[in-house]
């Protein structure tokens, strides 16, 4: 990988329960990483995605791997 993954702007509020800067994204968004290919032949990339989604209840926790064929 090359420099830290980046992502769209998004929505930030102040959330009073964790008492910080919250940033989230209304229906979808983008990340982005720069990656450096060390050989010519198709590779697959394996990303961990780690996630919150919160209602005016509750939150849950969820972890996604996902696949990419380069």
């Amino acid at each position: 990988m090359i420099g830290k993954t980046t992502e769209e702007k998004g929505h930030s509020v102040y959330d009073q329960i964790f008492e910080l800067q919250i940033s989230y994204f209304d229906t979808k968004t983008t990340f982005k990483q720069r990656i450096k290919v060390k050989n010519k032949g198709n590779f697959i990339i394996i990303a961990e995605i780690e996630y919150m989604t919160c209602s005016g209840s509750k939150c849950v926790l969820g972890f996604e791997d996902i696949e990419f064929e380069i």
